[in-house]
C-alpha cells in the first residue's frame, strides 16, 4: 500500500516504523498487510540478499490471536548442522519444536500495537546476519494480521550500487555469490559465516 493511500493513522504508524528502523522514510518499501488464519503459518525465511538490499524490517501487529502466531527466531547455530532451513511441521512440538517454548527460539507473542524491528545485513551491509532467519509459528485459536514494511540501504528507485559491485566482483572470480540455503546449506551458511 503506497503513501497516496495511506490514512493518517497509517501514516502516524509508518512513521514510527521509520523511527524505530533508524533509516529514513524514503528507504522503505510499501506496506504489506499479512492476515492469518486459524492454523497459518509462515516458514522460516530471511527477508534479503545482497541483490534485494532489505537492511531491516520492521514489523508491527495490528490484532493478535487468542494463542499461537508468534514470531520466532530460531537458534541459528543448530540449524547449521542442517542441510536446508527445517519447515515448522519438521519440527513439531513432539520434536521440541521451534514454537515450543522450550525450544531456546526466540518467540515474540503477538500483542496489538507491538513493533519488532530487526536487521537482515551488519551495518555495512557486507554480510547477512543468520540471526535473521525468522519465520511466524502457526495460530491456533483467533486471528493475526501484521503490518511490514522492508528498508533498503538505498532509496527506493536509485540503484542498488553496493549488490551491482558484489554481483561484478563475484561473477569476476567466478562465482554465484547468491545461494538459496533451503538449496545448499553449507554454501549458504558460508555466506552468513564466512568460509
Amino acid at each position: 500500500m503506497g503513501p497516496s493511500r495511506w490514512t493518517p493513522r497509517t501514516t502516524s504508524a509508518v512513521e514510527r516504523m521509520d523511527a524505530a528502523a533508524m533509516l529514513p522514510g524514503e528507504n522503505g518499501q510499501q506496506l504489506t498487510v499479512t492476515d492469518y488464519a486459524p492454523g497459518d503459518s509462515y516458514q522460516l525465511h530471511v527477508d534479503s540478499t545482497f541483490a534485494i538490499g532489505r537492511v531491516a524490517t520492521a514489523l508491527l501487529f495490528l490484532r493478535a490471536p487468542e494463542e499461537g502466531g508468534e514470531l520466532v527466531f530460531p537458534r541459528v547455530e543448530e540449524l547449521f548442522a542442517r542441510s536446508s532451513v527445517p519447515r515448522f511441521d519438521e519440527l513439531g512440538e513432539a520434536a521440541g519444536g521451534l514454537c515450543n517454548r522450550s525450544s531456546g527460539s526466540l518467540m515474540i507473542e503477538p500483542r496489538v500495537g507491538r513493533l519488532v524491528v530487526f536487521f537482515s545485513h551488519d551495518p555495512m551491509g557486507r554480510t547477512l546476519r543468520p540471526r535473521s532467519l525468522h519465520g511466524s509459528c502457526p495460530v491456533r485459536r483467533g486471528e493475526k494480521s501484521i503490518a511490514q514494511r522492508f528498508y533498503q540501504w538505498h532509496a527506493l528507485g536509485s540503484a542498488n550500487l553496493l549488490g551491482d559491485l558484489i554481483a561484478q566482483v563475484e561473477k569476476a572470480r567466478g562465482k554465484s555469490w547468491f545461494v538459496d540455503w533451503r538449496v545448499d546449506g553449507v554454501a549458504e551458511e558460508e555466506a552468513f559465516l564466512g568460509p
